[in-house]
């Protein structure tokens, strides 16, 4: 989750279904490509809620996360939750010795950047990372719905496949798999964006306003994972790419 939205990092505050669904849909892809002794880091680490997901699932995988907003309060505050002492607000600061990071998640982080070339292009120059790193992106779809909400979280765009295609090919990255995920609550987006325009409806603040049900959101959650699930198979059998909400793209550092 953004800062903007849990500042105090509260643990005990209810993470969004789609939060969730989001890290479940990306473990499955990192889980194919790190192996125990690698580092991955998550840049734009946000509230922890990634890092901490990752500690749960796998606590042999090494990890790092750096976000620019930290101060040095919730810094402090996610070294003791984590356990660990990576975790930075500059990543200049970063230091692993002669280990490599090899995964690195950059989770809707682009559509806050201005130059997203810039900051890719400098943090493959970092002396940690692996030649041979992979990126795991998302972001979010379609600048068509662009909305209030988006403007409340710091967006700057939103991408399609064409537009993150072009920009990853421009840093010199080989892309190995992209696809949109978030299939039904697209359908939400598009209601949402035609009551922006016709209704002045503001979903600026609307994340943690409801989900507070833990049965509800629970099955909101299940639900956004099984369809997550099963669009990705049937991309891979016929090569069709169903539009959803989010988008992903997994490259690799070109030698």
């Amino acid at each position: 989750m953004d800062l903007v939205e849990n500042p105090n990092l509260k643990e005990s505050n209810i993470s969004h279904p789609w939060e969730y669904a989001r890290f479940v849909f990306i473990k499955d892809i990192f889980n194919t490509l790190i192996r125990e002794e690698d580092y991955l880091l998550d840049m734009g680490s946000g509230d922890g809620f990634v890092l901490s997901q990752i500690q749960r699932s796998n606590k042999k995988i090494n990890f790092i996360g750096v976000d620019k907003y930290y101060n040095s309060n919730q810094i402090n505050k996610l070294k003791s939750r984590l356990k660990s002492d990576h975790i930075y607000n500059k990543i200049e600061s970063v230091e692993i010795g002669e280990s490599k990071v090899t995964i690195v998640l950059l989770l809707d982080v682009l559509e806050h950047i201005k130059d997203p070339k810039k900051i890719l292009n400098d943090l493959v120059k970092n002396i940690f990372i692996d030649k041979e790193c992979k990126l795991i992106i998302t972001v979010p779809a379609f600048q068509s719905l662009f909305t209030a909400h988006d403007k409340y979280l710091g967006h700057y765009k939103r991408y399609n496949l064409k537009s993150i295609e072009k920009l990853i090919k421009s840093c010199g990255f080989i892309i190995l798999d992209k696809g949109y995920f978030f299939y039904s609550i697209l359908i939400i987006r598009i209601l949402e964006k035609l009551a922006e325009i016709f209704f002045k409806y503001d979903n600026s603040n609307k994340v943690s306003q409801n989900f507070k049900h833990k049965f509800f959101r629970s099955l909101i959650k299940n639900i956004m994972i099984s369809e997550n699930l099963i669009f990705k198979k049937i991309k891979n059998i016929t090569g069709i790419n169903f539009p959803g909400l989010s988008l992903y793209i997994v490259c690799q550092i070109q030698q």
